[in-house]
């Protein structure tokens, strides 16, 4: 038989270097395909059997700390004497901290302190003399002075700002706002120097609105220069008599709750309002020529 009837008939191997026939190479492919499947499933084997391990390790490392943590528990307690022996030193400063405690809650007291009280109060009192509250019709002596220096006496008598110009102590329509207490007054009259010489030129510009005039004590609405048209007065007393109560009162209460050189002088300004009550407003009232609005208050205020 010739070598290439026996490559025919299916010789693996032609002695020649031919080509081996079909079916052994589809063999040979095939043993190839399980060789790699098996190298395949034996390293997916080896990373599938080693994952488990490492990622349940993290279980194991991450509860150790619990041994590690509960570690101070006897460190804690063998200091327990040495935090034991310190006890004295902080139970001896409790005294200590206990004085303090009127002091952290001192802000209370220090809040509701008629000094404070007082202090707000005057605050008020101060700003509104000088400006007035801001009501309509209402105003403080910077507007008095304006209207006194452009001779508008009128606006002077129209407008209101008794509360705050001449300070008494019982409430009125304005409520508790502009109710002082002796402690007020006296606080005005010993250490608000600038205030009470507002004070007395308020005053001194009222009498001025009603023909007076608080130096010379004198009437002024006689003057020939105080008339106006058809023979009337620039300068004139109104009959508001509930104004000149609060001045005459408000007078009184300065006086009592001053000394020294400071009660002198509002007493020659409380002689000067009483010689107005008596030379102008007594002999108008009697004559029905200025009928003087609560009279008897008035009178009561005045008289002495």
């Amino acid at each position: 038989m010739s070598f290439s009837a026996a490559a025919e008939v299916g010789d693996p191997i032609s002695p020649q270097g031919a080509p081996a026939p079909l079916h052994v190479e589809n063999t040979l492919w095939k043993l190839a395909k399980k060789i790699i499947n098996f190298i395949v499933n034996i390293f997916l084997g080896i990373f599938s059997s080693n994952s488990t391990p490492i990622l349940a390790s993290p279980t194991p490392i991450l509860a150790s700390p619990a041994p590690i943590l509960a570690l101070p528990a006897p460190i804690l307690a063998s200091h327990s004497p040495i935090l034991a022996s310190h006890s004295p030193i902080l139970a001896s400063h409790s005294p200590i901290l206990a004085s303090h405690s009127p002091i952290l809650a001192s802000p209370a007291p220090i809040l509701a302190s008629p000094y404070r009280h007082i202090s707000s109060k005057i605050q008020d009192i101060l700003d509104t003399h000088q400006y007035g509250d801001g009501s309509p019709g209402c105003c403080g002596l910077l507007q008095l002075q304006s209207f006194a220096r452009a001779k508008k006496y009128n606006d002077i008598r129209s407008h209101h700002y008794d509360w705050w110009m001449f300070p008494i102590d019982s409430a009125r329509s304005k409520g508790e706002r502009f109710e002082l207490s002796n402690d007020h007054f006296r606080e005005l009259a010993t250490n608000h120097q600038a205030f009470m010489r507002n004070y007395k030129e308020g005053i001194k510009i009222v009498l001025e609105a009603w023909g007076w005039d608080l130096d010379s004590q004198t009437d002024i609405s006689s003057r020939p220069s105080n008339k106006g048209w058809f023979g009337s007065l620039h300068q004139r007393w109104d009959g508001y008599g509930i104004r000149l109560v609060k001045m005459a009162n408000s007078l009184q209460l300065f006086i009592d709750n001053s000394s020294g050189d400071q009660q002198r002088e509002l007493q020659e300004v409380y002689k000067s309002v009483r010689q107005f009550y008596k030379a102008v407003v007594l002999p108008k009232h009697h004559s029905r020529e200025v009928v003087c609005r609560d009279f008897s208050l008035v009178t009561h205020y005045c008289k002495n």
